[in-house]
């Protein structure tokens, strides 16, 4: 068998109707799934209060870490490094 994998995982609002059927889904990969992959360590927690705390690693959020990572080249000024950042 393969294992099933989850990325960003643990993200809940706690309503399986907001949002719908997102929620449900998160819920029940997390379920399956034997490798969890978290954006921060308080989305981990709520992996663990759901009992679900091995194989748990968290590995950071590639959409905000590209966002931060563009707003230090911005900051810097340098518009080659926006240029070829953006396209």
């Amino acid at each position: 068998m393969v294992p099933v994998a989850h990325l960003e995982t643990g993200f809940r609002s706690y309503d399986k109707y907001s949002p719908f059927p997102e929620e449900i889904n998160r819920v029940f990969l997390a379920d399956i799934s034997e490798l969890h992959f978290t954006p921060t360590k308080k989305v981990k927690e709520n992996l663990k209060k759901e009992g679900i705390a091995k194989n748990v690693w968290v590995v950071g959020n590639t959409a905000i870490d590209a966002l931060f990572m563009g707003l230090k080249i911005i900051g810097r000024k340098n518009e080659k490094q926006i240029r070829d950042f953006f396209s």
